[in-house]
């Protein structure tokens, strides 16, 4: 057909093309080199690759390293302040209730998360057990705490002091004994504001998830003439 009739003319038609260029060039001027190579090789050369690419991640690696430095010494800081991971018991302001002095504070404490916890277990599918407390000795938090209390009672404003619990990830009670409490900067359920809890198993939710054994605050809180809502 005519796929045959063309292959058997292919060869005709490029001897004839080869005797064309060769006729031409013939004719040009010596001094002009003619390639008429017999076989044309086509060779692809590769580009270097670093002509081409940017490295991007160059300066985000820096960005990257600056900034794991800077945490890993917060966290070293961290961790040297807070007692080197004995938590409370190497902190400055704290003093263990399980020795002579403190054994009666400790019954009396056991005995208080025990009833808080059971007023409200229904509520929970968790318990608590106390292990370890502390006394803690701030004279810079007392201070404030009690000239509040007096300024109110000067004013004949009403009274009003429990003690309540506050959960918090061990870190952020740690600055809490160093620096007071400080309003957050987002607001909780009802507003901004520090949050207690009269029973501990609502406190430990706030703890951390990561920690087996956690740390809890128990404060004596001036709640002066409060807003009950049902």
């Amino acid at each position: 057909g005519l796929v045959a009739s063309a292959a058997a003319q292919l060869p005709q038609r490029v001897g004839e093309l080869i005797r064309l260029a060769q006729g031409l060039a013939a004719r040009l001027p010596a001094s002009l080199p003619i390639y008429l190579p017999s076989a044309l090789t086509l060779e692809q050369t590769p580009i270097p690759a670093h002509h081409l690419v940017i490295h991007w991640w160059t300066p985000s690696a820096a960005i990257l390293a600056v900034a794991l430095g800077l945490f890993l010494v917060q966290q070293l800081g961290a961790f040297l302040s807070m007692g080197c991971g004995a938590g409370p018991a190497m902190w400055r302001s704290t003093r263990s209730l399980h020795g002579t002095v403190g054994r009666q504070e400790m019954k009396r404490l056991r005995e208080y998360v025990a009833a808080a916890c059971a007023s409200q277990s229904s509520k929970y599918s968790f318990g608590l057990a106390l292990h370890e407390a502390w006394r803690v000795s701030a004279p810079h938090l007392d201070a404030p705490f009690d000239s509040m209390a007096a300024a109110r009672t000067a004013a004949g404003r009403p009274s009003r002091r429990e003690l309540l619990f506050h959960g918090t990830p061990i870190e952020n009670a740690h600055a809490i004994l160093a620096g007071g409490f400080r309003l957050p900067l987002h607001a909780g359920m009802f507003g901004a504001g520090i949050y207690f809890a009269d029973c501990p198993l609502k406190s430990l939710q706030y703890t951390g998830f990561f920690s087996r054994r956690k740390t809890m605050l128990v404060c004596e809180v001036e709640l002066g003439n409060p807003l009950a809502a049902t």
